[in-house]
């Protein structure tokens, strides 16, 4: 895998950052999933056969994001993502985040996500007869997901009572709950089902960051060369 990527960052004034990012990459080698055969044939007596992708693909990405401050305790961020490569997949992500700073010990962060993409040239639903490339990712056929993203994170500190168990200024607490909807096209090949909703909870308990007023979670996933980022663990399909 070979990667270069390119970033600028402006201010606009006190209460404003604008940046824009790009990246190259070229993963070369064997690229298909050995697990996710194809099949030809009638149901009663078909016929397997591993899956055939080509063994370069080059990836392109762009992307800007905008992060202001809207007043002394909340801040917002914006992105759009625009993805290409040399599979015919393409893929555009738009994005917002809003953070709130409750008090200085307690900060609320609410984002959305939408990502839509399209299909890969190779990649059919069903195939009739074997050919030249053949693949049953699913990850690869024409499909969108949204997610919700809701943070809630702790600082400890001393002069505040309703925290009894943060006096400790060093201490932080992290606690983050994600919703997340996928479809595609092709329904998963062990139930057809052509949606999949995800849930995901975390709670992180460290040592005291500092973060921004113009932090935010979409820094993350822009700089994310890979568009299929929904692969996930604890997935729950057919939902």
């Amino acid at each position: 895998v070979t990667t270069y990527s390119a970033n600028f960052s402006q201010l606009l004034g006190k209460k404003a950052l604008i940046q824009f990012l790009s990246s190259y990459t070229e993963d070369e080698g064997y690229l298909a999933d050995a697990y996710k055969q194809i099949k030809i044939g009638p149901d009663n007596n078909p016929v397997w056969y591993d899956p055939i992708q080509p063994d370069l693909r080059i990836r392109r990405a762009v992307g800007s994001r905008l992060k202001f401050r809207l007043n002394a305790k909340s801040s917002m961020e914006t992105g759009y993502r625009y993805y290409w490569d040399s599979w015919d997949v393409s893929s555009h992500t738009i994005s917002a985040d809003y953070m709130r700073y409750l008090d200085k010990h307690i900060i609320l962060d609410v984002g959305l996500r939408h990502y839509m993409q399209s299909r890969a040239s190779f990649f059919k639903s069903e195939y009739l007869r074997p050919e030249q490339l053949m693949t049953a990712d699913i990850k690869l056929d024409k499909g969108y997901s949204n997610e919700l993203q809701l943070g809630l994170t702790l600082n400890g500190g001393p002069h505040q009572d309703y925290l009894p168990f943060l006096t400790n200024e060093k201490v932080q607490y992290n606690f983050a709950l994600n919703i997340y909807q996928r479809h595609t096209q092709t329904g998963y090949w062990f139930n057809g089902n052509k949606d999949l909703i995800a849930r995901f909870r975390q709670r992180n308990h460290a040592g005291k960051i500092g973060r921004s007023v113009c932090g935010g979670y979409f820094s993350n996933r822009l700089r994310d060369v890979n568009e299929h980022e929904y692969e996930r663990s604890h997935c729950i399909a057919g939902q």
